[in-house]
């Protein structure tokens, strides 16, 4: 593959995408682009911290991405545990939108990120989730944000 993508099986988070529990439809793996260590820390050093590597650390008055101060914080824990994503894909699309198309990255920290379609992610998001401490969602063509974190989804805007 070239240097900015590695294979699924390469990929830390990788096996995420085959659990049994969240069938993916094998057009929808084809769209999961995983990216290599040293091309996801390019991009998360331009679209999120050129100092830290995870969401975690960064110290609030640093914080790239203010939150939508009306946007819902919403919990997905339940949904995620039931298998049941209707209710979380309605919330994205009403908060979000982007054009199906439009291509996103899902972060959890600076080393680990998948590129793929806001499509793919709306139709696949519990299985980004199966680590979600401090996960975002973004795209270099939109201002919206989307933090995942322990079970709450957040939704912030890019400066």
């Amino acid at each position: 593959m070239h240097d900015r993508y590695i294979s699924l099986n390469e990929h830390p988070l990788g096996w995420c995408f085959f659990v049994a529990t969240f069938p993916m439809l094998a057009e929808h793996r084809a769209a999961i682009m995983p990216l290599s260590s040293a091309y996801s820390r390019q991009l998360w050093s331009r679209l999120v911290s050129s100092t830290y590597r995870h969401l975690m650390r960064i110290p609030h008055h640093e914080f790239p991405f203010p939150l939508i101060a009306d946007a819902p914080v919403t919990p997905y824990t339940a949904d995620w545990d039931a298998g049941k994503a209707e209710r979380i894909q309605a919330v994205l699309q009403s908060a979000l939108r982007w054009a199906p198309e439009t291509t996103v990255y899902f972060f959890w920290m600076a080393e680990q990120a998948i590129e793929t379609t806001w499509s793919t992610f709306l139709q696949n998001w519990p299985i980004f989730l199966f680590e979600d401490e401090a996960a975002i969602l973004l795209s270099e063509a939109m201002p919206e944000v989307v933090l995942f974190s322990t079970g709450y989804m957040r939704f912030g805007q890019r400066t």
